[in-house]
């Protein structure tokens, strides 16, 4: 039996080699130089020695893996930076969606994830914050299959900063159909909002287009910025990047302030509809995600081509002595390019949890959706949504509906499964086991919907759902049993809750295909 992982939170290196490593979700994280132990609060005398291969059991966590010794982004600029009087609050809030990975740096906390997706554009400087942004379509099949809530990660701002699709009925802003994309901003030191940071001393790439244009920041003296590495050419294989090249991207996930539209002025009126409450909080639904910053990109070869378009619908709300306001979405979202003949057109709709299912006048036939019809010519599906505003004597409040659409071609056969709809209680019927040592864990959960669509979810993804309340129960030799998140070791994994049956349940169960 392999021994059991050092306490999450401690300090430990092999005696005759410099790597230090921080325990936390039972895997070493190298911690790779002064810097960052600052940043993280740790300290030197709490490092403790086993001989040399004494952590060899204990996985390693990949997350600035990459990076070798350099000092990533994710703990220079932190989620923290605060607004004007007016606005006042953090900017920027991080995600704590599926997979992600927590971590306090200079005492606030940072998400951290991994995300797959294709470049859009070619990237553009900021010299006012400094950093140098790329635009990421995301992979959503990637996605969905490692448990990520795809309607969790695009938010309704990453649909509505973008030009519509949408075609007639757009003019007042307020019916929006747009691929939905999610910035990666490449910081560079000083930060906008945090120009007292401390600078990382292997920060030191230079260019002279990028002139900061704040006279009031510290190093401003008609110098450029420095940056980790070079932003055209990112870490760690240091090769530009572009549009159409499918990365992967590996940093901190944020949600940023509500902003107006950047190419039309008419999505204001439907930004400001979308709009929760004042200023910068988090649960504003016009909020949009960011991964700000990456730590590093890598280029990989490209899968399948699918198609993945975000839609917005709001009314604003009136008073009942006047007609209710109501906007109106009719568009056509083409399939990709057919791979084959025999291929299978599939498509799912992710509607948004923003959604006042109440203010649906037209969609599909129980008004929890859009109204979804498959064109053949070309390939794709229409998709119709109407939606009106609320009437009070307070003067009401609006209509809203967003929803994602996901299309892609695959070999004839069953849809690939998504995710569980509702809060439950949900029968998983399949579990995928993982063998490590002696010991066998559950890597992944299953089963169907009420609908008849599959769904799964990996360990990490339904143990958050677990927390979040959704609720799951395993069936074996006609005794029913809930699916709990147990520890071990300092560790989460799944199990059903005690019963007649001494095995854990789960372990009784096909694996998911």
């Amino acid at each position: 039996m392999s021994p059991a992982p050092p306490p999450d939170g401690s300090l430990w290196q092999e005696q005759g080699r410099p790597e230090i490593y921080w325990i936390r979700d039972a895997e070493r994280l190298h911690i790779p130089n002064p810097y960052v132990m600052e940043a993280l609060d740790l300290d030197w005398n709490a490092v403790q020695t086993v001989p040399q291969g004494g952590l060899d059991h204990i996985p390693l966590d990949p997350s600035w893996a990459p990076l070798g010794g350099a000092t990533p982004g994710s703990v220079v600029h932190v989620p923290q930076n605060v607004g004007a009087l007016w606005n006042a609050g953090k900017v920027y809030w991080p995600l704590p969606a599926a997979t992600t990975k927590r971590l306090v740096a200079w005492a606030q906390e940072v998400r951290t994830i991994e995300l797959r997706g294709w470049i859009v554009g070619n990237g553009g400087p900021n010299k006012d914050d400094p950093d140098f942004s790329f635009d990421l379509e995301v992979d959503a099949r990637w996605t969905l299959e490692r448990g990520i809530d795809l309607s969790e990660l695009v938010k309704v701002g990453n649909i509505l900063q973008l030009p519509s699709e949408q075609g007639d009925g757009t003019a007042d802003g307020r019916a929006w159909c747009a691929k939905p994309l999610i910035k990666m901003e490449i910081v560079g030191f000083p930060p906008k909002g945090q120009r007292d940071r401390k600078k990382p001393p292997d920060w030191v790439f230079e260019d002279p287009e990028f002139l900061l244009n704040d006279p009031t920041a510290p190093e401003f003296d008609q110098k450029p910025p420095t940056w980790p590495f070079d932003p055209k050419k990112p870490a760690p294989a240091n090769v530009a990047i572009g549009d159409g090249d499918y990365v992967r991207v590996y940093g901190s996930l944020v949600t940023d302030k509500r902003h107006k539209g950047y190419f039309s002025a008419t999505v204001n009126d439907a930004v400001e509809l979308w709009a929760t409450g004042l200023g910068n909080n988090e649960d504003d639904d016009a909020r949009w995600t960011e991964v700000h910053p990456p730590d590093w990109f890598e280029v990989l070869p490209a899968p399948g081509s699918q198609v993945l378009r975000g839609v917005v619908v709001v009314a604003p709300g009136t008073f009942p002595w006047r007609a209710r306001i109501e906007s109106t979405l009719d568009v056509d979202i083409p399939a990709p390019p057919k791979p084959a003949p025999g291929s299978v057109l599939h498509f799912r709709e992710i509607v948004g949890p923003e959604t006042d299912t109440g203010t649906i006048i037209e969609g599909n036939a129980t008004l929890t959706g859009g109204g979804i019809t498959q064109t053949t010519s070309p390939d794709g599906i229409h998709v119709h949504v109407k939606v009106g505003g609320r009437r009070s004597f307070v003067g009401g409040s609006p209509g809203k509906f967003r929803a994602l659409y996901w299309l892609s071609w695959d070999e004839p056969g069953p849809t690939p499964p998504g995710p569980p709809l509702g809060a439950g209680p949900h029968l998983v019927s399949c579990a995928t086991k993982r063998r490590s040592g002696r010991l066998t864990a559950i890597a992944a959960i299953g089963g169907v919907n009420t609908n008849g669509s599959r769904w799964v979810l990996s360990r990490d993804a339904a143990i958050a759902a677990i927390d979040a309340g959704t609720r799951f129960y395993a069936e074996s030799d006609g005794r029913r049993a809930d699916v709990v998140a147990a520890r071990r070791f300092g560790r989460r994994y799944l199990k059903t809750r005690g019963d007649s049956v001494r095995r854990n349940n789960l372990l009784r169960l096909p694996a998911c295909s």
